[in-house]
């Protein structure tokens, strides 16, 4: 499929999504500068960290219940500290981005787990695969934003990122933050 049919594709099922305007009390919207979506994965016994720079998310949000999430991540951005990976990341045996330019999350269903505390299942597209994910997490309020930060991890090879190593593990932790602003 070509990209823009896919990002086509993906927000009009994000339309479709969207509740009434009259049943939704809140459309949180987060941009590059309010996502940080951190990884790390272990590459010959040293831990590499890795940041994806770009991302919009979508949070609806019906009083203090979410009812729905949706992300993307651009990873042409991505940085690890050393450029030379970086460039190698997004070759087609990694992110491939060249033909496949953005990484999405959509929601299933969300679970308050109560006091700020979630569980979502989500389906997660890289690489034009479709995996299904559960991410625990949280929501804090300050005086002037929102911030949801959650945790998961995904085996890179479900994926096809990369191919079967001794030294390159196949679990990667990845962190996110959204800051929504009030």
């Amino acid at each position: 499929m070509i990209p823009y049919q896919l990002v086509l594709i993906t927000t009009f099922m994000l339309l479709c999504h969207i509740p009434a305007k009259n049943s939704v009390d809140k459309i949180d919207r987060a941009n590059k500068n309010d996502c940080r979506i951190e990884f790390t994965i272990d590459n010959a016994g040293i831990e590499v960290v890795g940041v994806i720079d770009s991302a919009d998310v979508q949070i609806i949000r019906k009083g203090n219940t979410i009812t729905f999430i949706a992300g993307t991540a651009y990873p042409k951005t991505i940085h690890t500290g050393i450029a030379i990976r970086d460039k190698h990341l997004q070759r087609s045996d990694y992110f491939d981005v060249a033909k496949f330019p953005v990484i999405q999350i959509t929601s299933n269903r969300i679970d308050n787990l109560g006091r700020n505390k979630f569980v979502g299942v989500f389906d997660l597209t890289l690489k034009g695969i479709t995996k299904r994910i559960s991410v625990p997490f949280h929501c804090t309020q300050n005086a002037t934003a929102l911030e949801y930060k959650g945790t998961f991890e995904i085996n890179r090879l479900d994926f096809s990122l990369g191919e079967e190593s001794m030294i390159l593990n196949n679990k990667v932790a990845i962190s996110v933050m959204i800051r929504v602003h009030s």
